[in-house]
């Protein structure tokens, strides 16, 4: 089940059993092998994947994926190269100091250039001046990396690997924002929208108002029980199946 986190993130309630039961050994592989983008805001690169990674399947997969969202959320509604501030940061990633300065110099005499258009010309450059670096690997996969970077969820190892680190469950409100933590509808992932959620004042405006099942809550309340209703039930034990009365 995934979960909004109220804020920024999203949360990925797992109810297998078998992972349940994981160590923090077993956690910390698993987080291991989805963990692509690493580093801080210090660090420009963030991943930078190896013949050998690039050719695993979850990375592969991952990339087809990715391209197919890419320029329409990032290039076009998100524009990542309007400005000079957002298209700096994605030039620092470029192991090229002529590039950089290349582009950075003819992007900002004309800036009305769309990010569609900037990008284009960065991975044009960057493919001619691999060709003539005989397609050092850094640069060749320039292009995959970046969109990577820019794209694959980020996760927080901390809370992926550590049994006794503190959760936000469902439902509960964001203290920043004083958004509910909301269950996403697997049928909705598209059109869902942090924004829309509901917060704790509106809540309160709405009870003063409705019944409790007829607030903007109710849809999420519903998500939660068809995925609570849809868990295999626990097996019975010896134990617990023992009567409790004395």
């Amino acid at each position: 089940m995934w979960v909004y986190s109220g804020r920024r993130g999203v949360h990925c309630w797992v109810s297998d059993e078998r992972a349940r039961r994981l160590d923090d050994a077993g956690r910390r592989a698993v987080a291991g092998y989805l963990g692509l983008v690493r580093g801080g805001a210090d660090q420009s690169r963030k991943v930078n994947l190896s013949q050998r990674q690039s050719k695993h399947p979850h990375i592969i997969r991952s990339a087809e994926i990715i391209e197919e969202y890419f320029e329409s959320i990032l290039l076009v509604d998100q524009e990542i190269l309007l400005t000079r501030e957002r298209w700096t940061k994605v030039l620092a990633a470029l192991p090229d100091e002529d590039l950089r300065k290349t582009l950075d110099a003819k992007w900002s005499s004309k800036p009305d250039i769309s990010s569609v258009d900037k990008w284009s010309e960065m991975i044009d450059l960057v493919d001619k001046r691999a060709i003539r670096a005989k397609s050092k690997f850094g640069l060749a996969n320039f292009e995959r990396d970046m969109m990577l970077q820019l794209t694959y969820p980020r996760l927080d190892e901390n809370v992926t690997t550590h049994l006794n680190h503190l959760l936000k469950s469902p439902f509960c409100i964001h203290p920043k924002t004083g958004r509910v933590c909301t269950p996403i509808a697997h049928d909705k992932f598209d059109s869902f929208d942090p924004f829309q959620v509901p917060t704790l004042g509106q809540l309160l405006r709405e009870l003063n108002d409705h019944a409790p099942d007829a607030t903007s809550l109710a849809e999420y309340t519903a998500t939660f029980s068809e995925f609570v209703a849809a868990l295999p039930a626990p097996p019975q034990d010896a134990k617990s199946s023992q009567s409790l009365e004395f």
